[in-house]
């Protein structure tokens, strides 16, 4: 026999003292009906953690194990360890990766529900509304303040709901994706317009400063359409009268980049943090007198990071804020698609590879795992 230090560390018995008279019998007699002349017992694992054991053999008259050979036994246990661990990380990561996106996958339906539910009864509402706007000539007097505050009401109504089933559609992970080729200066020229008259109803003005060439980018024209409206209908709405939105689209090799800037309120540098969240107001009470679902900059959040882009702010108290949307040129999205394609590939290649893990809760030792070196179990020679 050769003592080791035992899996937690504890001595284990001096030689000879691992087996009883009649055990080390038995053990010597199976060896020998097996052709065996020694056995080497190597643990796998990491740190204190022992996963199970290699059992190497020798034959009769073979030369004893070396120190030299026990030790890089133990390193070949220790790799194995690693790998089964990371194996079953891997494992328990693709499980969370799952739920989570099982559980989006239900937020946002429910969310989709929720809101055609209350679209149809608002509906009704808005239309009653407008029958009561006709017959006002009729109605006592005072009864256009109420019919008017009904109608600001219904009209919030109405913008949450449209912010819910557009937040339920982008971030719904079953939605087909198939992105084209557009021009972005195209989706900037619209959302000018469509934004123009009440801006000027305000005395704003919205600038755009676009390239000659086209600038093309792979996506969905409705959901880059999104962006840019959110960004702007932002902007004008935390402005004062008098100020100018300005919007920036630039170019190169790999990257194109759109920028929103507003003489608006401003954010605060803990506000940045957590603007793009769902649901997220800031506690500013001159943004909350505006309104609004805390949506806009959640969904804008959404379709650049599914365009495999990025988005960022910078911003000043009471001088404004700068939204900056980068997205890949249709050279660069394809590259990357392609690369995310082969190592889906080849994910899919290395799961059909069976490896059989232990199972959960028999590695009990995990607490006490320490990385800086190999499992250590019994390391034992055993000789007829």
């Amino acid at each position: 026999m050769v003592g080791a230090a035992g899996l937690r560390g504890r001595p284990l018995p001096p030689p000879g003292d691992w087996l009883g008279d009649t055990e080390a019998l038995t053990l010597q007699e199976y060896l020998g009906q097996q052709q065996i002349g020694s056995l080497l017992f190597v643990p796998i694992g990491v740190g204190r953690t022992c996963l199970g054991s290699l059992a190497l053999t020798r034959s009769p008259g073979d030369p004893t194990w070396s120190d030299v050979e026990r030790s890089t036994a133990l390193d070949v246990g220790h790799d194995l360890g690693h790998a089964i661990l990371n194996a079953r990380a891997h494992r328990r990561e693709r499980e969370l990766l799952t739920e989570l996106r099982e559980l989006d996958a239900y937020k946002s339906g429910l969310i989709a529900t929720v809101s055609h539910e209350l679209r149809n009864p608002l509906s009704a509402v808005a239309g009653h509304l407008e029958i009561l706007r006709s017959m006002r000539d009729a109605m006592p007097d005072g009864t256009d303040r109420s019919l008017a505050a009904m109608e600001r009401g219904t009209s919030r109504l109405e913008r949450i709901i449209e912010d819910l089933l557009t937040f339920s559609k982008v971030g719904d992970p079953g939605r087909v994706f198939a992105p084209a080729v557009i021009d972005l200066r195209e989706v900037v020229r619209d959302v000018r317009e469509l934004h123009d008259l009440p801006a000027r109803r305000r005395r704003q003005r919205v600038e755009v400063e676009l390239p000659d060439s086209p600038v093309l980018v792979r996506g969905l024209t409705g959901d880059l359409d999104t962006v840019v409206s959110n960004l702007v209908g932002n902007a004008l709405k935390y402005s004062g009268e008098g100020t100018v939105v300005r919007l920036v689209l630039t170019q190169d090799a790999r990257e194109v980049a759109l920028t929103c800037t507003d003489q608006g309120l401003g954010i605060s540098p803990a506000d940045q943090r957590a603007v793009f969240g769902e649901f997220f107001r800031s506690a500013d009470p001159a943004v909350r007198r505006q309104g609004g679902t805390g949506l806009g900059l959640a969904i804008v959040g959404r379709i650049v990071k599914r365009h495999r882009g990025r988005v960022t702010v910078t911003s000043e108290i009471g001088v404004g804020s700068t939204f900056r949307v980068v997205l890949p040129s249709v050279e660069e999205f394809e590259r990357a698609a392609a690369e995310a394609a082969f190592e889906a590939d080849l994910v899919a290649q290395v799961r059909g590879a069976h490896l059989d893990l232990p199972e959960d809760g028999q590695d009990d030792d995990r607490d006490d795992r320490d990385d800086d070196g190999p499992a250590r179990a019994p390391l034992a020679g055993s000789g007829t």
